[in-house]
């Protein structure tokens, strides 16, 4: 007795099924009334270039090693797939290169798409190259509130900023958290003032360190404002270096004021190697000069002429980076 329609049919079912063939469907427009059922697949290890199974849409994928290619072998135009990764992997965005089957990855925002355990990325096969269409990461906590704050019609506020607050910015392409106290370092770190004091009669280095930043030039105001200082009154003196070589300066003009017998002098030297000079009577008598530059140190050296009284010495020194 021939064998019925029905009966042909489950024979070509268990025979597809059993070999895990693929039978081709061709429509022209249809409708769904009830589930679309596809399959998950076995579970792939994560390589440089992945080899999807023919048994299904949906991978898990287990290890961590990056991910550059995938296999397009058996793969058609629109095809979908859904990889979901078991751990930490890197999914490089694309890799380029591609030989023989491989195809490269295209994902969002044209940056490599760093998986954690949970996350799924759906991927549409275009022919020759695997495009992002649909990301899932695990473990997000933003609230929608806290997610309008990045829309661009957003009020802003008066919130004052306090040591520690938060600043979200753009590193690279990759959007990082940092806080007010590092952008008031960068900000500011362009240029830094320092102080001090010290006797007339003394020599030696001044050892400013730790400044944060390779200095490159300094400006100084130097002087005294010991007003009962005989042989100066008011001495004070401005002068400028600039960096120009591992340890060396070259060095502007140095202006002096001072009161000699209750008249106001204007004293200046174009050639002095000094940051800092003061004179009386057109000879000088204490000097300050940078004498070493560092990556972020320099050094001020004091030094004397003849036998200057003692006194006060201040110094308020601008460095620039």
């Amino acid at each position: 007795m021939p064998a019925t329609l029905e009966q042909r049919i489950a024979t070509l079912e268990r025979i597809l099924h059993a070999d895990h063939r693929r039978l081709p469907v061709f429509v022209s427009a249809s409708v769904l009334s009830g589930r679309l059922q596809t399959h998950k697949g076995a579970d792939v290890a994560s390589a440089d270039e992945i080899t999807l199974g023919t048994d299904g849409n949906y991978f898990d994928v287990t290890g961590t090693t990056t991910i550059n290619h995938i296999n397009n072998s058996g793969w058609q135009n629109g095809s979908v797939v859904i990889l979901q990764f078991d751990a930490s992997v890197t999914v490089t965005h694309n890799a380029g290169s591609p030989t023989g089957s491989e195809a490269s990855i295209l994902l969002s925002g044209e940056r490599n798409f760093s998986a954690t355990e949970n996350d799924a990325l759906t991927l549409v096969y275009d022919g020759t190259t695997f495009r992002e269409v649909a990301r899932a990461t695990d473990g997000g906590t933003v609230t929608t509130a806290e997610l309008n704050l990045i829309d661009g019609d957003t009020a802003r506020g008066t919130t004052a900023l306090a040591s520690g607050d938060g600043i979200l910015i753009n590193d690279g392409g990759t959007m990082r958290m940092t806080n007010v106290d590092t952008v008031q370092t960068f900000m500011g770190g362009h240029y830094k003032t320092y102080t001090g004091t010290f006797t007339s009669t003394t020599t030696g280095d001044i050892s400013i360190s730790s400044i944060g930043f390779v200095p490159t030039a300094a400006i100084c105001m130097y002087g005294m404002s010991n007003t009962g200082e005989t042989d100066a009154e008011g001495n004070w003196s401005l002068g400028w270096a600039y960096k120009t070589g591992a340890t060396s300066s070259s060095y502007g003009m140095s202006y002096n004021y001072f009161q000699q017998g209750g008249t106001d002098v204007f004293d200046f030297d174009q050639s002095a190697s000094y940051i800092g000079r003061l004179a009386y009577g057109g000879a000088k008598f204490s000097m300050l000069t940078i004498t070493a530059w560092a990556a972020d140190a320099l050094t001020l050296t004091k030094s004397v002429a003849g036998t200057p009284n003692s006194s006060t010495l201040e110094y308020q020194l601008l460095v620039q980076g």
